[in-house]
């Protein structure tokens, strides 16, 4: 029987590397499905953002998920290339656990995607432990007379990325807007996004 103290939440972060290209007329559309093992079959847990044309994504969306100490918890990444809402093909896979992650340097693993036997990349997981304090926090942002970079024939096509700056300087991509076309005073869309992804719980600069 396992006790609150043998649990903690956890919050992994994804990125690829090196990404096969599916796509005959450019790069791929690449998205992270996450499955885990119930009852000895893959069942899908969650799945991040799609990335278009982008061989080495970090994707923003995060996969929370409680680890228990001692127990393996089986994981499968699949790495897809995204046609559209309907159509995808399958860039790779990697199988491993929780406590691979978790126990790997910095909580930082790094494996080769394979497909039909075949390497086609890389997936790196980042697992970072959660705090159950954790409050949510949404913003809005706008622009207004933005730089158009698209000449005289046409206006630019904005979007936010957001990145937390860690303790070690390395930039954690954390979050993406939309894309708005032809437009140099955009409102985005509101998002929501934990205070732990934002800063971690205290107060660190974002980029």
């Amino acid at each position: 029987m396992f006790t609150t103290s043998d649990k903690e939440k956890v919050e992994l972060h994804i990125k690829c590397k090196d990404l096969k290209d599916l796509d005959r007329d450019g790069k791929s559309d690449p998205q992270v499905k996450l499955y885990h093992q119930v009852s000895g079959q893959w069942k899908l847990l969650d799945e991040t953002e799609v990335m278009r044309d982008n061989r080495k994504p970090v994707f923003y969306k995060t996969f929370p998920i409680e680890f228990t100490f001692e127990v393996e918890q089986p994981l499968k990444f699949e790495v897809l290339d995204v046609d559209s809402p309907t159509v995808s093909e399958t860039i790779g896979v990697v199988e491993t656990t929780l406590g691979a992650i978790m126990g790997a340097r910095k909580n930082k693993l790094k494996q080769e995607l394979h497909y039909e036997n075949k390497p086609s990349g890389f997936l790196i997981v980042k697992g970072e432990r959660a705090d159950d304090n954790s409050s949510k926090i949404t913003m809005e942002w706008t622009g207004r007379r933005l730089m158009n970079t698209d000449g005289f024939f046409g206006k630019s096509d904005p979007f936010l990325r957001f990145f937390r700056i860690k303790k070690s300087g390395e930039l954690l991509k954390i979050h993406e807007t939309e894309v708005i076309k032809d437009n140099l005073n955009p409102k985005w869309q509101p998002f929501t996004i934990s205070d732990f992804s934002l800063y971690e719980n205290h107060f660190l600069r974002i980029k």
